[in-house]
């Protein structure tokens, strides 16, 4: 079983690491978190040029749905340990004015077994207590935008040991222990044929496990190729004000393509695609948090398919909430998925983005209509999707 220390989060790796850069982390015993680009800004100020959680709402038309996660558990995979975590997703509650969590400071106690809820939970699998400023602001991203979008669903952060796949995927796993129905991963690796035997513990009935595809252009990772996890690419999307959906393009080229090694067996045993689905992922999502380990904790702008996976993991909760006690394993929703993105309901449940990536960054991504691995089968028309996939498999009525 390796032990590769050479995990990235979702963000833009390609722009920040050149090949050299790779090499040479590796040869020094392991590659650390990639950097995000990042543009500091205070939320308070008249010009904040950020998406506020209200306006995302709209904008995929959670807003429209009155079920929120209650009663659901997503649980947050990060590695080391992020003291903060809390505290900052404590004040960016309070910023936009969300729905308060119990567990936070200045809030009751709370556990997930016993309430009252929606509770906030921390499990530091890492005893040492090491941290790591690159996966604090993985952490910060996830459990801000989680919450934003399923303000009713409890939120269980889980802190692996280490950066590596199989910390990782233990944490994970030790989330599914605890109870968690959506399991957010916001990070992975180029894919290794020794990942193939971490497959089966991602079949798991009644859980979804959700990973973000990357942000290197046509590129794949794991555990996102895995056919057990739903695997969320990224976009571009232009929201108005207001928070209408204006627009949704290919973007710089996000991760995704033809796996190496897998294969899947709603393709007819073909290789595994990716992405399945997608979601906004440019620099325009503020997170309340500290900037690289050092100043004052502030506003920033963040973005890639870190941000992705997070919010695909609150729809989901939204979803199983509304499925009576029947939540979706990770293979029955992306074939729940499969239903909504065919004729002719597809442009009911989906945003469908059709273009051309950055010709400087990834001239071949390209976007066609119906599937495709530059994006999957879109982002999220939330108040059609969400009803759809609550009703996929049986009768159920939904409100």
């Amino acid at each position: 079983m390796p032990k590769l220390n050479r995990l990235m989060p979702g963000w833009g790796v390609a722009i920040l690491l050149g090949l050299s850069s790779i090499v040479t982390s590796f040869s020094n015993g392991g590659l650390s978190p990639a950097l995000p680009n990042v543009t500091v800004v205070n939320a308070s100020d008249n010009g904040f040029n950020g998406f506020t959680p209200q306006q995302v709402q709209h904008a995929y038309g959670f807003d429209q749905i009155e079920a929120d996660g209650r009663g659901e558990t997503i649980a947050v995979v990060s590695a080391m340990d992020h003291p903060d975590a809390a505290a900052n997703l404590a004040r960016a509650i309070a910023e936009f004015h969300e729905r308060p969590m119990y567990g936070l400071p200045g809030m009751k106690a709370c556990s997930m077994t016993a309430g009252p809820y929606p509770c906030f939970e921390k499990v530091l699998l890492n005893r040492k207590g090491e941290s790591n400023s690159d996966w604090d602001m993985e952490t910060d991203m996830d459990l801000q935008w989680a919450h934003a979008i399923a303000p009713g669903a409890n939120i269980l952060l889980v802190e692996a040991v280490k950066n590596t796949i199989p910390d990782l995927i233990d944490g994970a796993i030790h989330a599914a222990d605890l109870g968690a129905q959506v399991v957010s991963m916001s990070w992975g690796d180029y894919e290794f044929p020794a990942y193939l035997q971490y497959d089966a513990l991602f079949n798991r009935p009644g859980v979804v496990f959700v990973a973000s595809t990357g942000d290197e252009p046509l590129t794949t990772q794991y555990p996102a190729t895995s056919p057990y996890v739903l695997a969320v690419g990224g976009t571009n999307v232009d929201i108005a004000p207001n928070g209408t959906w204006k627009s949704e393009s290919v973007g710089p080229g996000w991760g995704g393509g033809s796996s190496t090694y897998e294969h899947d067996s709603l393709a007819n045993g073909h290789l595994r695609l990716t992405p399945d689905v997608s979601y906004g992922a440019e620099l325009a999502f503020p997170v309340y948090g500290t900037i690289n380990g050092s100043g004052t904790p502030n506003w920033y702008l963040d973005g890639g398919t870190s941000g992705s996976a997070p919010q695909w993991a609150a729809l989901v909760a939204r979803v199983d909430q509304l499925r009576s006690g029947h939540p979706f394993s990770s293979m029955e929703l992306r074939q729940a998925l499969a239903a909504a993105g065919a004729p002719p309901v597809y442009e009911q449940n989906f945003h469908e983005i059709v273009g051309h990536g950055d010709p400087q960054i990834c001239p071949t991504c390209t976007a066609t209509p119906g599937f495709n691995v530059s994006t999957g089968y879109g982002s999220p028309i939330a108040n059609h999707l969400i009803p759809f996939l609550a009703t996929y498999g049986f009768p159920k009525s939904v409100p």
